[in-house]
């Protein structure tokens, strides 16, 4: 009885110590929200530049996946995929609000909790430009 005491009281102590009440930290969490955002891109030797909102919102099929929604103000809405402050946007097909379809692939970074910064390619038949984003959180 007296070995069986000492264990007895060690169980109930390791019990005791763990706290199921915990909250579980998303680290997607600080980038949800609103962002104004300003792309650039060059056509035929001009620089051309177009602001425009989006929404990004946690994916509820990927742990580690945000969807930006209005994506280059299309009307569309992408996955993209967390890795610590940086993400990447795999390739997808999207189409705009006017029936237009466009390829698109790109990575980027969270520069603060309020800043991302990234780059993706827009194809389609015929073309290819490199777009810079520069967007900040409302």
């Amino acid at each position: 009885m007296k070995r069986i005491f000492p264990l007895f009281a060690l169980f109930i102590l390791l019990l005791s110590s763990c706290n199921k009440d915990e909250p579980v930290v998303d680290i997607r969490d600080k980038y949800v929200g609103n962002y104004s955002a300003t792309m650039s891109w060059y056509d035929g030797g001009s620089l051309l530049t177009h602001d425009y909102e989006f929404t990004v919102t946690r994916s509820s099929l990927y742990d580690d996946g945000l969807i930006f929604s209005n994506f280059a103000d299309y009307g569309a809405s992408v996955i993209v995929f967390l890795e610590y402050d940086r993400f990447t946007i795999p390739h997808q097909i999207i189409q705009d609000q006017e029936g237009f379809i466009y390829g698109i692939i790109g990575s980027g970074e969270f520069v603060t909790n309020h800043r991302m910064q990234f780059t993706f390619q827009e194809s389609d038949v015929g073309y290819l430009y490199n777009i810079s984003v520069v967007a900040d959180k409302q």
